[in-house]
């Protein structure tokens, strides 16, 4: 099963308050599941930067996106 990282990711942004993204959030899935999250990490990273949003929250997905590289490859 994927996880959709707009649900995870989306619903995170609150008063300026982000969490710590643990990694072992997905280390159960298979290498595809992995790979698709990443990507949606990527695609919502990408919208943050075109929309412009709160740096805050463009930071937060660029950390978050190097370390699952990092992590689990690409």
């Amino acid at each position: 099963m994927l996880i959709s990282a707009g649900i995870v990711m989306h619903s995170i942004f609150d008063d300026d308050n982000l969490p710590n993204f643990d990694l072992e959030t997905i280390k159960h899935l298979s290498g595809e599941d992995k790979t698709g999250f990443i990507e949606y990490v990527r695609d919502d990273y990408n919208h943050c930067l075109k929309m412009k949003q709160h740096p805050q929250l463009i930071e937060y997905y660029k950390d978050v996106l190097t370390r699952l590289i990092k992590t689990y490859g690409h």
